[in-house]
């Protein structure tokens, strides 16, 4: 009895690792990709100041993996606040 309460424990702690390593699910079939600062900041560095219309969006995580409130066009990599994310769906008809 006890190597099995000590097997369910171990599963548990297992579940919650792997659980907690998942990304957060993703809610938008447009805005569907993942992109840390870094590759934003070497897109942003390759596109340069060109105009851009942010075609697609993608979430914006941290060095550590963490998820930020932003939003990072995977284009030009101009990073957006929810808000410009927001403003720009709704120019363009979209629906959050």
């Amino acid at each position: 009895m006890c190597a099995r309460i000590a097997k369910l424990v171990y599963l548990n702690a297992l579940f919650e690792t792997v659980r907690n390593s998942v990304p957060a699910p993703i809610d938008d079939v447009v805005y569907h990709s993942i992109m840390k600062q870094k590759q934003a900041m070497k897109l942003r560095e390759t596109w340069g100041d060109a105009p851009c219309d942010h075609p697609a969006l993608a979430r914006e995580y941290d060095a550590d993996g963490a998820r930020t409130s932003g939003y990072i066009c995977t284009q030009c990599g101009r990073m957006l606040t929810f808000q410009q994310r927001a403003e720009l769906m709704q120019s363009r008809g979209e629906k959050l």
